[in-house]
């Protein structure tokens, strides 16, 4: 306990210090156990806190300070405070200042500011105050009023920034920069002052960087990433804009808003600090950056030349292929550096292996990579941003119509030059001879083979046992659409005499040469009417063939879309018929060269995946994940005898990003990727207990990314336009229709169209009959070669065949002596069945015998 001396002279201290009396100076010292600087403290956060950020100095009377200049009245928010009107008081006996008003304090302190700042952000969700009946001073009636909205995207910003600069990280003004020399915008104090209690004749203090009050000096070497928060999202380094709101980022907002690095930015740093700048652009709509260009550089091949498959990758660890800037490591968290009108973080590398050593491993080319090294720890997935552009790459709206989407891939000029080859393959092959009636071949017309190809695309709709069954009289089987549009023996001679290419240039080199320039002018539009979305797939879909041809199976490459609105598209194609029998990783690498280098996720299935191959994924900016044989060279040796129980893993990873993991289900499934984790995620299905189900990511993902090959075919194949006994090339060219069909009907989707596929067919079909003109046809009518239903019953009376304006008394063949084989004529007829009959015996036995 001090003695009544040093407590008296607490008492003038704190007195001196705040102005206030000695009775409430001692007040707050006993409260406080006669410590002054709680007790200052306690009296700060209660009575100094209503000055608003201004600071008062008064003369003081001591010697030490009198030689010193006295500070005015200083704002701190840079503005001059109005002089306040002298504070009226009553003293009562004790000397004690009344509680009208209170004198000016001389210091402020932090919750000052913080206290200020939630009334602001208080006052803001309050509603409008309106008055009714008067004025606000008078008889008038408050009425408030509701609630303003909250920007949903504002609140997430704000609350980003605090809980960033909660969790350390420094704060600039706009249009600072992050070096302790900045002044623009800067409200962070700079330069030398005075330790409080230090003389004049101590000197000023300058502060070191890194200390309170000046910005930390940002260290070299470091990777520099700038997160920018825009009014419709967020983007980084000049990336993609992404949406604040999209569960694919919750994980990466989370951990800037705990002042961590997010894995993601920690693994682009290669093992390096991460220096990470939070800038404020919530008033601006997102705009995408430019482009830069850059020339090319490295090595290249003249003219004629091949080029081994490890020379090519040799030369891909050039300038233009590896791309280091994206290759990642392991990192820990920690805010060390400043940003324009944000915060800055860094990252170390915490996996045990220094930056270069990981460089090294991360940046060998594949083809170069003779041994890849297995353990057992988790892989840390190494994801390349994604840079492309998908989506409609034409001129569509929502007010396109099926046929304008359908004839953008099939288009006029494709149309004339199949109508030209087929006149000139008809004419040089002279009579066309069907059914029995020779006919001399007449010219079509483009408008002829669309109605052709709409004809076929319908029977696929509707089925049946053969083509002349479409234009059968049968009633039960009875199409009279097919008879109305074109005459069954007019469709048979543009089928057989289909053709779209000139077998004059044939030299024998190439087994597709009658079909090419369908497939050359279907694989250019396929790639620029629409470019896929990140997620991608490539694999096989077979066709068998029965005849005597050269290849009695075609298998078809394509690469489809495997995620959004256009899941099913399929991008580009290739058909192998045979004649090349290379490695089928060349056939990946010719049908995504245009979308290597842009960070796509490719999914493919276990005869394309390697290890090695992966490798050389990696080196072209290219995620890959997709199933794969233990016994591939490079695969982990001991995964060959694992032995697991429903739902158990086992996996290994590699230094140079790739995971080879087995995981049970119904049975193994064995996943290679090079942009997963060995991470279990919750699916929506359960399992036979009714417990919800765990699998691995990369399974999971690996099952959402193949479905769009799945989808493609299974869409193609619900209403195929196959027709029976025509020759390999025709055949080939209608399962191309139905490539196209299935584009252009999830083309027109992506235009905002709810429909099925079989309406679109339906409409399309609609549309180009409407539009197409058709020559006119010579119509031959044939009887009905069926009974009446109704012969046996009922009753039946003979009639004469009426007149007609050629012939006044006609006759027709009689229909019972017709099936005895005797050709006789009658002039009657049943007035119910319509049928010619002879009077004796034949009208009685056509209405009585079932077998006549």
């Amino acid at each position: 306990m001090a003695d009544e001396a040093q407590k008296a002279s607490l008492i003038a201290d704190f007195a001196g210090v705040t102005g206030v009396d000695a009775d409430r100076a001692k007040f707050y010292l006993e409260s406080s156990g006669w410590q002054l600087q709680i007790a200052l403290g306690s009296f700060y956060d209660n009575d100094g806190g209503d000055d608003d950020g201004v600071m008062f100095h008064e003369a003081s009377d001591d010697p030490n300070t009198a030689g010193r200049q006295q500070p005015e009245l200083v704002d701190l928010f840079g503005e001059e405070p109005e002089p306040e009107a002298a504070p009226v008081a009553a003293r009562g006996t004790g000397g004690r200042t009344g509680s009208a008003t209170k004198p000016p304090s001389r210091f402020h302190t932090v919750s000052d500011f913080a206290k200020d700042a939630e009334a602001d952000s208080d006052s803001g969700e309050e509603g409008q105050t309106f008055y009714a009946g008067g004025s606000d001073h008078g008889s008038g009636q408050q009425v408030v009023g509701p609630r303003r909205k909250k920007n949903n995207t504002d609140n997430m910003i704000n609350d980003l920034f605090k809980s960033a600069r909660d969790h350390g990280a420094q704060e600039v003004g706009a249009g600072s920069s992050t070096s302790p020399d900045a002044s623009s915008g800067s409200y962070v104090f700079k330069g030398a002052g005075y330790r409080l209690g230090d003389s004049e004749n101590t000197g000023p203090v300058r502060p070191e960087p890194g200390t309170a009050g000046t910005l930390p000096a940002k260290e070299s070497g470091g990777t520099h990433i700038v997160l920018k928060l825009w009014k419709n999202g967020f983007s980084v380094n000049d990336g993609e804009l992404r949406d604040m709101k999209a569960p694919q980022n919750a994980a990466f907002l989370n951990d800037i808003s705990q002042g961590k690095i997010p894995m993601e930015l920690i693994q682009g740093s290669k093992g390096g600090e991460v220096n990470l700048d939070l800038e404020d652009h919530r008033d601006e709509e997102y705009v995408r950056p430019k482009v830069k260009v850059e020339p090319f550089s490295g090595h290249g091949n003249m003219l004629g030349r091949i080029s081994s498959l490890s020379t090519w990758s040799k030369r891909c660890s050039g300038n233009n292929r590896t791309r280091t800037d994206d290759l990642v490591s392991s990192g820990s968290d920690e805010f060390s550096s400043d940003s324009q009108s944000g915060f800055s973080s860094s990252g170390e590398s915490s996996d045990g292996a220094s930056p270069p050593a990981r460089k090294r491993a991360a940046t060998t080319p594949a083809g170069q990579q003779t041994n890849i090294t297995w353990h057992s720890g988790d892989c840390s997935p190494r994801r390349f941003d994604f840079c492309g552009r998908p989506g409609l790459a034409v001129d569509f709206d929502e007010h396109s119509t099926p046929m304008k989407v359908f004839f953008e891939y099939l288009t006029d000029e494709f149309f004339q030059k199949v109508a030209e080859q087929t006149n000139k393959y008809a004419n040089d092959n002279g009579i066309v001879n069907v059914d029995g009636h020779s006919k001399m071949w007449s010219d079509t017309t483009p408008d002829e083979i669309r109605a052709l190809v709409c004809l076929v695309i319908l029977m696929g709709i509707s089925p049946k046992p053969s083509l002349t069954s479409y234009w059968s009289r049968h009633p039960m089987i009875e199409t009279p659409f097919f008879s109305k549009t074109m005459p069954r023996d007019r469709f048979l001679h543009l089928l057989r005499y289909l053709h779209f290419n000139n077998n004059d240039d044939d030299d024998g080199s190439d087994r597709l040469f009658k079909l090419r320039p369908v497939i050359d002018a279907l694989t250019e539009k396929f790639k620029t009417v629409y470019v896929p979305s990140q997620d991608i797939t490539t694999g096989e879909s077979v066709w068998k063939f029965q005849g005597p041809q050269k290849c009695r199976m075609y298998k078809i490459y394509k690469t489809c879309q495997s995620t959004g609105d256009a899941a099913g598209y399929t991008w580009n194609f290739k058909i192998y018929a045979g004649e090349d029998r290379g490695v089928k990783s060349r056939v990946v690498l010719d049908l995504n060269e245009d979308l290597l280098d842009r960070g796509y996720n490719i999914y493919l299935d276990r005869w394309f995946s390697s290890p090695a191959f992966f490798l050389q994924l990696r080196d072209r900016r290219t995620n890959a994940c997709g199933t794969v044989r233990l016994n591939r060279k490079h695969m982990p040796a001991d995964l060959k005898d694992v032995r697991l129980k429903r739902g158990e893993r086992a996996f290994r990873s590699s230094e140079e990003g790739l995971l080879a993991l087995v995981w049970r289900g119904k049975k193994d499934v064995q996943i290679l990727s090079t942009m997963h984790s060995a991470s279990m995620e919750l699916i929506t299905s359960k399992d036979k207990d009714g417990n919800v189900a765990v699998k691995p990511s990369c399974v999971a993902e690996y099952e959402r990314g193949k479905c769009g090959l799945d989808l493609s075919d299974q869409l193609a194949s619900c209403h195929r336009c196959i027709c029976k006994s025509v020759k390999w090339y025709k055949k080939l060219f209608l399962y191309l229709v139905d490539l196209c069909l299935v584009n252009a009907f999830l083309v027109y989707k992506v235009l905002g169209h709810d429909t099925t596929f079989t309406d679109f067919r339906l409409n399309l079909i609609t549309e180009v009959l409407q539009e197409a003109t058709l020559p006119e046809y010579t119509m031959r009518s044939r009887p009905h070669t069926l009974p009446s239903p109704n012969r046996l019953t009922g009753r039946h009376f003979p009639m004469a065949i009426p007149p007609t304006a050629k012939t006044l008394g006609p006759c027709k063949r009689c229909v019972v002596c017709k099936a005895k084989g005797h050709r006789r004529e009658t002039r009657y007829a049943c007035d119910t069945c319509d049928t010619p009959l002879c009077i004796d015996p034949c009208f009685k036995i056509y209405h009585t015998r079932a077998d006549y």
